[in-house]
């Protein structure tokens, strides 16, 4: 991105308007609130960004709220930079991490958006236990965990937010699915704004999308209701992210004690159907670990 000041004048509101890159981000409320009385008092102190539009008018591309509060107040003025900019959405991403509080799915989006081939590398890494051991350098750098330490922000979030991203550009439903329904296309993007403008907790993108498509999301307070079949993917995921590394865990007879336990009662409190699949999944095991694991259990049911 080439960037450069060029002068820094009074010009008329009547002679700007927003960039369409400049609105795709929103500042949160306090941050609205807390300029509001700023400009109310002292008016605008930090200069309005704006680029030259072939000489006509300008467009702002940083200070929308500003420019909103001017307007509010009957100002005719303000200052701003004039600046050339070669890539003006590149310049909001940059721009937007430091606000006082942008919300953490907007950062990661801005981010994901400004390394995208990268972050998706690192995020399809990261779905592959083999793939991270083996990882070179180049890859390691973009792996969530990395990004969450130099952000300054949770694994979670930025496992979420990579995997919104992910779907927004390649047109993919929550299973990977290609989408060919408009209706469904238009709920993905609806989310995706939310999340990049602050509206919607990242770590809420996939119930909020899935509360969308089921039409649950309205009549919830604002809020979708809990997916608790992606609850229980996630869940199950992260178990066999678990099991495949049991082997290398160092664990005192404590902790697997209560890991056993805890296995035991999630076992006892599962659907029928689970333990359904549960008892198809012994089909697979071998003679000599079937044989005894019922030596166990009739140990325990006071069986010979």
């Amino acid at each position: 991105m080439e960037y450069k000041i060029i002068d820094v004048l009074d010009i008329k509101l009547a002679h700007m308007r927003i960039h369409p890159d400049a609105l795709a981000i929103g500042a949160s409320e306090d941050d609205r609130s807390f300029l509001g009385c700023s400009v109310e008092d002292v008016g605008v102190l930090e200069p309005l960004t704006v680029i030259d539009n072939d000489g006509a008018d300008y467009l702002i591309i940083d200070g929308a709220g500003r420019y909103g509060e001017a307007g509010r107040l009957g100002l005719v003025t303000v200052p701003c930079l004039v600046v050339e900019c070669d890539n003006v959405r590149d310049f909001v991403m940059n721009k937007n991490p430091m606000g006082r509080k942008r919300s953490t799915g907007s950062r990661l989006l801005c981010f994901g958006m400004l390394h995208q081939d990268d972050v998706f590398r690192g995020y399809l890494g990261s779905r592959d236990p083999r793939v991270c051991q083996k990882a070179d350098d180049a890859l390691k750098k973009w792996l969530p965990g990395k990004i969450a330490n130099r952000l300054s922000v949770g694994r979670k979030d930025v496992t979420l937010a990579a995997e919104l991203l992910y779907c927004h550009v390649k047109d993919i439903d929550l299973d990977g699915i290609e989408i060919v329904d408009d209706a469904v296309r238009t709920k993905l993007r609806m989310v995706f704004n939310q999340v990049l403008q602050g509206e919607l907790p990242v770590r809420r993108w996939r119930s909020a999308f899935a509360g969308a498509l089921s039409g649950t999301q309205a009549g919830t307070a604002g809020k979708a209701q809990t997916d608790y079949g992606c609850v229980m993917e996630r869940a199950l995921t992260s178990l066999d992210n678990a099991w495949s590394k049991w082997p290398e865990f160092e664990l005192d007879d404590a902790v697997k004690r209560r890991v056993h336990y805890a296995f035991a009662e999630v076992i006892e409190h599962a659907p029928p159907t689970l333990r359904e699949s549960a008892t198809l999944a012994l089909l697979h095991w071998p003679e000599g670990e079937l044989k005894a694991l019922a030596k166990k259990i009739n140990k325990q049911l006071g069986c010979k």
